[in-house]
C-alpha cells in the first residue's frame, strides 16, 4: 500500500516539480514578475492529477542543497542575517510549488535546506526535523563535487554514497511509526546545453559585477563555459544521480 501511494504521490508531484524551471523571468536580479500561485495555477487544470488525493500528506519536509532551496528562482527570502538570507532560498522554488499543491491538508512543512550544503550539512538537516513524517523530499551531494572537479568522481565513489546512506539512515526515525512515511529522493537535471559555444563566445557569465571597491576582479583568471567543459558538468550530475 505504501508503494503504491508513493507511486500515485510522485505522478502527482512530478509537473509540479517541473513546472518550477518553467517560470519566467524578467531578467532583473532578484525580481521576477510571476507568483508561485501563477506559476502553479498551469497544474490545478491537470485532469491526471486533480484524481489523487493528498490528504494523507500533513506533516512533510524538504531538506538538501541549493537545488532544493532554488538559488536565483524568483527573489531571495529573508533579511540579511537570517537563515534565509543566508542559505539563499527563494521564493519560486519547488517545494513551495508542492506545498502550494497539497494544500490545506499540509498542517506542518519543514524547510531547512541550505544553499551550498554538502551531504554531511544535509545530515544534519535530517537529524534536526521533528519526526512523525509522512513524506520527505530531499536532494544531496550536487555540492560535494563543485569545489575540486579533478576529484569529484572519486569522491562520488568513496564519500558521496556513504554520506547519502547516513542520511536515509537518519531520517528512518523521522518518518510516521506506522512505517507508512515516504521519502522522495530527487535527482539532478543536467546543468548545461552543450550543442554549441554561444555560452563560451556569446555570454559573459564568467565576468563578475564591476563594483569599485573589488579591484582584484581584473586580475581574476576566468574561465569561458565552453562545450567541452559544460559536458563535463553534466558527466559529473549523471554520475551523482547513478549514486543515487
Amino acid at each position: 500500500m505504501a508503494a503504491l501511494r508513493a507511486w500515485f504521490l510522485w505522478t502527482a508531484l512530478w509537473t509540479a516539480q517541473c513546472a518550477s524551471y518553467a517560470i519566467p523571468d524578467n531578467n532583473t536580479r532578484g525580481s521576477s514578475n510571476t507568483s508561485p500561485a501563477d506559476a502553479l495555477s498551469p497544474l490545478v487544470r491537470r485532469e491526471e492529477s486533480s484524481t489523487v488525493s493528498l490528504g494523507f500528506v500533513q506533516r512533510w519536509a524538504t531538506i538538501g542543497d541549493s537545488f532544493t532551496a532554488g538559488i536565483g528562482s524568483g527573489q531571495r527570502q529573508g533579511r540579511f542575517f537570517s537563515s534565509d538570507w543566508q542559505c539563499s532560498r527563494y521564493s519560486h522554488i519547488w517545494p513551495y510549488l508542492v506545498n502550494m499543491y497539497i494544500g490545506s491538508a499540509s498542517k506542518d512543512f519543514q524547510f531547512p535546506p541550505c544553499s551550498g550544503a554538502r551531504s554531511q550539512g544535509v545530515y544534519q538537516q535530517a537529524k534536526d526535523l521533528a519526526g512523525n513524517l509522512d513524506v520527505v523530499m530531499l536532494t544531496a551531494g550536487e555540492s560535494a563535487c563543485a569545489a575540486v572537479i579533478n576529484k569529484a568522481q572519486e569522491n562520488i565513489d568513496t564519500i558521496l554514497k556513504p554520506n547519502l546512506r547516513e542520511i536515509l539512515e537518519a531520517l528512518a526515525p523521522k518518518m510516521r511509526s506506522d512505517k507508512n512515511g515516504i521519502v522522495v529522493y530527487n535527482s539532478y537535471a543536467p546543468f548545461f546545453e552543450t550543442d554549441s559555444e554561444d555560452c563560451a563566445t556569446n555570454e559573459q557569465w564568467t565576468k563578475p559585477e564591476w563594483q569599485a571597491w573589488e579591484f582584484w576582479n581584473l586580475a581574476r583568471n576566468l574561465l569561458p563555459l565552453t562545450a567541452a567543459r559544460r559536458q563535463r558538468f553534466n558527466q559529473l550530475v549523471d554520475s551523482i544521480n547513478k549514486a543515487i
